[in-house]
């Protein structure tokens, strides 16, 4: 203050105030925004859960894969036990499909029974500020990253429509260059722009019918059950006919790779959330009592939830098949077949579970899944998902490097424990620089997109806010993937709406992931 001007000295202090009063606010904001209980928790616990499921997956992939640990991964991988659940977790995925399709044929429907149209401008704009920012973020993180370490740049993209994420899962094997695991961030946003044009398709026909609610509950329903069997049968043909030779395992990668990755292939889990979804909006709407008996709904949770134990326990890969990581089935047919029918199951097991939280059969299992620890990991779920890899590099890659040698010759048990060690190191690292993308990257998106559908709104005098729409401000909801991702996003791919009426990812998801009235959280999450 002696050298500058003592005015300037004086608003110093000021200055200073400010900005500690505006970190406050954000740090209030966000932490608030991550603890928030929503209206169908049990998707938060749901959307958590299968967020770390795949980190797991990818973390114990990377324990395998190290050259320095090649032996003693060949060995843990090979024993398949001891690792089993974290090695099934690229199924995550998968349940933030269902989550996203829950979410989005549920609050698609609302708005459109209720004002008789979806706006697909602000369905668009919204998705948009969801997902773009963070991918923008991610990629540019990882950059930095790769030239820390002295890693080979595999960022930015080599061309230039690949920057618009929206049918890079397509293109394999160059989609995995960059930021690969965003691939369920653009299978989410394909589904969510397929399902909003069948939206509207089936509002404009059900101007010609008399009951135009129940017609347009009719063709979404048939749209979802249409897309669920088509897939299957997708998937059988390429099982039977393309992807597998005599010993039930891939012919060559490219063929795994199309069959993994691609559309086609991946749809049924979320068929069966935007059945789901759009029968629990319609029952609510008609306060509607739970359709099943107690007897009923004990024999669906139990069927589901072993479905899902298969899945954490026995993987259906076809590339974990190749490398002798399946659980071993002899047939070769039942192989195949187990291959096929494995995604659509699962997707109608979750579906179920879903049903059965929402309709109030079971009360102990959604509160379980509701809890606040689960609120704050569905909440990070997307950034999660998206920093998975830059956690891996900070953390478990040196880890890995430092100890793999002294575990040659170890017990595999030792080497099990090694391994889930190191998903634990990942996860931790990743999770502060999911929470800082989650608070200045991720949320400011979101509330950019929010007010640009202001001004839309503004600027369409014709168009006034329903309840819903308070009901959004309140909270954005996103799909529980994820995914994601995804989009997640799931694959693989918060919760944030899909119009201007209606709360509605990819890990996931990216959206990947929520449901109707939850809060600000990461969802599009996928493999």
């Amino acid at each position: 203050c002696h050298i500058v001007d003592s005015s300037i000295c004086s608003w110093a202090p000021v200055v200073d105030s400010a900005a500690a009063m505006g970190l406050r606010a954000v740090v209030r904001d966000t932490l608030g925004s991550l603890v928030r209980e929503q209206e169908y928790g049990f998707c938060d616990g749901l959307r958590g859960l299968a967020m770390l499921w795949v980190c797991a997956h990818h973390g114990v992939v990377l324990f395998a894969r190290t050259p320095v640990a090649a032996m003693i991964g060949r060995r843990l991988v090979a024993s398949w036990w001891p690792v089993a659940p974290l090695l099934t977790g690229e199924a995550g995925v998968d349940v933030f499909l269902v989550l996203s399709g829950f979410l989005i044929g549920g609050a698609l429907y609302r708005e459109a029974s209720r004002s008789g149209r979806v706006a697909p401008g602000k369905f668009v704009v919204r998705r948009f500020f969801r997902l773009f920012p963070s991918l923008v973020s991610v990629m540019v993180l990882t950059m930095v990253v790769a030239a820390a370490f002295n890693d080979p740049q595999r960022c930015p993209f080599h061309k230039w429509y690949m920057y618009l994420f929206l049918f890079n899962n397509n293109l394999i094997p160059e989609s995995l260059d960059c930021v690969g695991h965003t691939w369920s961030v653009n299978l989410e946003i394909q589904l969510y722009l397929a399902t909003l044009l069948v939206f509207m398709l089936a509002l404009w026909v059900s101007r010609f019918s008399q009951q135009k609610t129940h017609f347009l509950k009719v063709c979404m329903m048939a749209f979802g059950v249409f897309g669920w069997v088509a897939c299957l049968a997708m998937r059988l043909w390429f099982v039977l006919d393309v992807l597998l030779d005599d010993r039930g395992v891939p012919h060559d990668m490219i063929a795994w790779g199309n069959f993994y990755f691609g559309t086609p292939y991946r749809i049924s889990t979320y068929m069966a959330g935007l059945v789901v979804g759009i029968e629990v909006a319609v029952r609510k709407e008609h306060s509607s009592a739970g359709a099943l008996s107690g007897r009923m709904a004990n024999l669906a949770l139990a069927a589901s939830l072993l479905t899902l134990s298969f899945t954490l326990l026995c993987a259906d890969d076809p590339y974990l098949l190749k490398v002798g990581l399946s659980f071993h089935i002899k047939a070769p047919m039942i192989q195949r077949l187990r291959v096929a029918f494995s995604r659509p199951v699962l997707g109608v097991a979750v579906a179920v579970l879903i049903y059965l939280c929402a309709e109030g059969h079971t009360p102990r299992v959604a509160g379980l899944l509701s809890k606040p620890a689960c609120r704050v990991l569905a909440g990070l779920s997307y950034s999660m998902y998206l920093m998975q890899f830059v956690g891996q590099r900070l953390a478990e890659v040196p880890y890995v490097q430092a100890i793999a040698t002294s575990l040659n010759g170890a017990n595999i048990w030792l080497a099990a424990l090694t391994a889930y060690g190191g998903v634990v190191l990942m996860i931790l690292a990743t999770a502060p620089v999911a929470l800082l993308n989650y608070a200045f990257v991720e949320r400011p998106g979101i509330h950019a997109g929010r007010r640009c559908i202001e001004l839309l709104s503004r600027s369409s005098p014709s168009t006034e806010k329903s309840q819903s729409v308070k009901r959004e401000e309140q909270g954005d909801l996103e799909a529980c993937s994820n995914s994601d991702s995804a989009e997640v996003s799931t694959v693989t791919e918060p919760t944030e709406s899909v119009s201007d009426s209606t709360p509605s990812s990819g890990i996931n998801v990216g959206d990947s992931s929520g449901c109707p009235a939850s809060g600000e959280g990461g969802a599009d999450v996928a493999a």
